[in-house]
């Protein structure tokens, strides 16, 4: 995963894990990256890139649940 991605796939666990009064200013930082990377990409639209976070959002939760290495044979 590139890292402009995964600044982005960041942002929004932490909007997902938000709650409360932290929920918005998630919301703020996840929505101001999400422009940010908009005007370095003029090419994609807003939702195909959203759907790219949570596709790559899914994946690196996938990730994150699998162990590091093989296990030892027994």
């Amino acid at each position: 995963m590139n890292r402009e991605l995964e600044i982005l796939v960041l942002a929004y666990d932490a909007l997902l894990e938000s709650h409360g009064n932290e929920t918005k200013a998630a919301t703020v930082a996840f929505e101001s990256k999400v422009d940010d990377a908009l005007e370095r990409h003029p090419g994609i639209s807003g939702d195909t890139l959203r759907r790219m976070i949570v596709l790559a959002h899914r994946n690196w939760l996938n990730a994150q649940r699998m162990p590091p290495s093989m296990p030892l044979k027994a």
